[in-house]
């Protein structure tokens, strides 16, 4: 969203493009966006791209771990929301063992991207005591925790001039896809965010966390933390129709905005 960089007092009325690729050069098998592409919105200049790392990830999409928030407050009037594996796995192990996730979650249907499956068959560990038990599991949140904060301080909060409180923990728990990474959970920072009479309308994926008590904890944080800044959030099942197919809310749908009618690209740093 829109800012003005406190450290180079740039004015971007129109934000800043936020792309994922490979940024530390993994070499073989490692994704970019098209060189022509990137050169022509780098020579837009006026929302000045900024490449974060995604190449870890199977899809490599950058609204796979992180959002925004317009009207969040924080530095800029807006936050980040990010996937935090390790809040998701705290709030999973802090549970007994007989706590279910995806609970209410067919898992019994045919997986419609791989014929002859059934969705339960991608999702083994479905209750605490099964992630208790399984230690690569339990590292992995680690391993990927450690690849998000790294995007975090070294790209996202210099280049958007954040601090700590700008930043929104969203708890997703995460797998191993081959030599990369997609979420395990329906990952909920993948939300549609639309903003209506100075408010946000939240489109967020049911992230089928421990259900305790009648509550899924996940959406419960996830309320808390955003709830009061958000005219309504709408937990959409999207389980069967994006989270099978390595996509959530966000992949699947957009919203119509209403564009400026001013010189949008009259700015003093312009050159």
């Amino acid at each position: 969203p829109p800012f003005v960089h406190r450290g180079t007092a740039r004015s971007y009325p129109f934000g800043r493009i936020v792309y994922g690729g490979d940024t530390v050069g993994r070499g073989v098998g490692s994704r970019r966006m098209h060189p022509a592409t990137r050169a022509l919105l780098a020579a837009q200049q006026i929302q000045d791209p900024i490449e974060i790392h995604s190449d870890w990830l199977t899809v490599g999409h950058v609204d796979e771990f992180i959002s925004f928030l317009p009207g969040a407050g924080g530095s800029h009037g807006w936050k980040v929301m990010i996937a935090a594996p390790a809040r998701a796995l705290q709030i999973v192990l802090a549970q007994p063992d007989a706590t279910p996730l995806f609970h209410g979650a067919d898992m019994g249907m045919p997986h419609l991207f791989s014929p002859g499956n059934l969705i339960g068959d991608d999702f083994p560990l479905r209750t605490v005591g099964h992630i208790r038990a399984n230690a690569a599991f339990r590292g992995l949140q680690t391993t990927v925790n450690t690849l998000i904060d790294n995007v975090k301080t070294t790209k996202l909060m210099p280049e958007l001039n954040l601090v700590a409180a700008d930043c929104i923990e969203i708890p997703i728990l995460f797998t191993k896809n081959g030599f990369r990474h997609i979420a395990y959970n329906p990952g909920s920072v993948n939300m549609l965010v639309i903003t209506e009479g100075g408010g946000n309308r939240l489109i967020v994926p049911k992230p089928y966390g421990p259900f305790v008590g009648g509550h899924c904890l996940f959406g419960q944080a996830i309320t808390g933390k955003i709830g009061d800044v958000a005219l309504s959030i709408d937990y959409v099942d999207d389980m069967q129709s994006y989270h099978t197919g390595q996509g959530e809310i966000h992949c699947g749908s957009n919203s119509q905005r209403t564009p400026q009618t001013d010189r949008w690209w009259d700015l003093p740093w312009i050159v």
